[in-house]
C-alpha cells in the first residue's frame, strides 16, 4: 500500500500494532531467559511474533474498524460528550482560578489582565455548551433508541 493512501489514524494503530509485537517481543525474551537454566515440565515458551508489514496494516485495519464500531454507540457518544464536558469545565476551572490570582494581587492594578481573562472564559463557555448539546442529545437517543448521529 502506498504511504500517501494512509490515514492518520490508520498510522496510530499500525505503530499500535508495532508497538504490541515489542511488548510480545520482549516478554517472551524474558520468559525464554527465565527457563534457560534448570526446566521442568510445564507450559513450552511462545515464540516470538513476526508479523510482515502487510499482517501488521490489515491487524491495523480490523482495529481501527472496531474502534469506529465503537465509537459509533449511543453510549460511547454519550461518553465522549462528558470527556467533553470535563475538559472544558478544567479549563473554566483553571481560568476562574487565574481570576482568583489577580484578584489577590490586587484588582484596581490588574484591571486588564481581569478584562482579557474574562473574554478567553467567554471562548471556552461555548465548548462547554457545545459538549452538553452533544451530551443531551445522546442521551435522548439513548432514551428512544436510535442513533444520536
Amino acid at each position: 500500500m502506498h504511504r500517501s493512501s494512509i490515514s492518520p489514524d490508520l498510522a496510530a494503530a499500525m505503530e499500535e500494532e508495532r508497538a504490541l509485537d515489542r511488548a510480545f517481543q520482549h516478554h517472551a525474551g524474558e520468559r525464554a531467559a527465565r527457563q534457560s537454566g534448570v526446566c521442568w515440565s510445564g507450559p513450552p515458551v511462545p515464540s516470538a511474533l513476526e508479523r510482515s508489514p502487510r499482517e501488521i496494516e490489515t491487524a491495523a485495519r480490523a482495529r481501527l474498524k472496531r474502534h469506529q464500531t465503537w465509537l459509533a454507540q449511543d453510549t460511547t457518544a454519550w461518553l465522549q460528550a462528558m470527556i467533553d464536558l470535563q475538559t472544558a469545565t478544567r479549563t473554566l476551572h483553571g481560568l476562574a482560578e487565574r481570576g482568583r490570582e489577580i484578584w489577590s494581587r490586587g484588582l484596581p492594578g490588574e484591571l486588564t489582565g481581569a478584562g482579557e481573562l474574562s473574554v478567553r472564559i467567554r471562548e471556552h463557555i461555548l465548548p462547554m455548551l457545545k459538549a452538553m448539546d452533544h451530551a443531551d442529545a445522546a442521551l435522548q437517543a439513548l432514551q428512544k433508541g436510535r442513533p444520536s448521529r
